[in-house]
């Protein structure tokens, strides 16, 4: 309903107080070029479902760096009955999947490298994730949380020299990751009366 109101009407006023306007933002393009038609809708979701595999390959690859892993996780998620089913529901958990996917796979190469690119690249992916599902906050608290502690352990064991500046990048990165998310509360507190991501009862144990 989101994505069609923002066609209709050009603003998010229409998204459900529920769900944030993730979901608005990525079915938008497809009803712009397929309209009512079913089948734009369901070739998102079946094009996520094969990018799941690719993602879990590298996760896999990351963290064993062995070929064999890398190639099990990959089979794995490519057998993983939920994508199969999850792929011809509109409102599924395939697209949050997919995002969850990404940023681990970014937040793994940040803390691999501490690059600036790798650590603004996991914030955005979890700050658009959230805009998605709102539990997904956590993806943004506890990336930030590892990476801080990664940081600090190294420097403690000499092998991190500027610590400052490592810890300001991921300062940074938060404060750009949390902009849309305030705004999105913003809105919500002008639509709909309330300052948060989400008013489902269900999510406060996540998001409060």
């Amino acid at each position: 309903i989101g994505a069609i109101h923002l066609l209709k009407f050009g603003n998010l006023d229409g998204v459900s107080m529920v769900r944030g306007p993730g979901s608005a933002f990525l079915f938008a393009p497809v009803l712009f070029l397929f309209g009512r038609n079913p089948w734009g809708i369901k070739i998102l979701l079946h094009l996520l479902a094969i990018a799941c595999v690719p993602v879990s390959y590298r996760i896999g690859w990351q963290l064993g760096r062995n070929r064999w892993i890398a190639l099990a996780s990959g089979l794995a998620t490519t057998l993983s009955p939920d994508l199969f089913l999850y792929s011809n529901y509109i409102m599924s958990d395939l697209p949050n999947i997919f995002f969850v996917l990404v940023f681990c796979t970014f937040l793994i190469s940040a803390l691999e490298t501490l690059e600036f690119r790798w650590i603004i690249a996991a914030a955005l992916m979890g700050s658009f994730a959230t805009l998605f599902r709102s539990e997904n906050i956590a993806l943004l608290i506890i990336g930030a949380g590892a990476l801080a502690a990664d940081m600090i352990w190294r420097w403690r064991m000499g092998s991190l020299k500027n610590l400052t500046w490592n810890l300001s990048a991921v300062g940074l990165a938060s404060i750009i990751a949390v902009l849309p998310i305030l705004w999105w509360s913003a809105h919500n507190q002008r639509v709909y009366g309330f300052f948060g991501l989400s008013n489902y009862a269900g999510e406060v144990l996540y998001d409060g």
